[in-house]
């Protein structure tokens, strides 16, 4: 699969978007093998593609796959996954409207979370 999100990348930066089906692609493949640390950081770099414009059902899916992967079924954002959360989201220097959306949402889903992310890109 990781062969296909490679390639799927690619076709994403050369047109400068994503259709429809592409996303569609995505949550079918999400649906069907899950998320891990390889899938989310797959959508960090779509976004990051994409440089803020993103379709509504991209930022939707981007969203609530990240937040389900952060969150956990604890609802607990470990120092761990803060730090790979932050690391990715910096990848390209910038915190797009997006990744402040999906920000806001851990924050107030989170029943506990690292000092820094309270403040981090408010």
């Amino acid at each position: 699969m990781e062969d296909i999100m490679a390639d799927l990348k690619i076709a994403i930066y050369e047109a400068g978007a994503i259709s429809d089906r592409e996303i569609q692609w995505m949550k079918d493949c999400l649906d069907r093998y899950g998320i891990n640390d390889v899938t989310a950081r797959f959508l960090l770099d779509i976004n990051n593609l994409l440089s803020g414009t993103v379709p509504e059902a991209f930022a939707e899916l981007f969203r609530s796959t990240l937040s389900t992967f952060v969150l956990g079924n604890d609802r607990i954002i470990s120092d761990e996954m803060w730090t790979w959360l932050k690391e990715n989201l910096l990848k390209d220097d910038i915190i797009d409207g997006l990744e402040r959306q999906l920000l806001d949402e851990l924050r107030q889903a989170a029943a506990k979370m690292p000092a820094e992310m309270t403040t981090f890109a408010v």
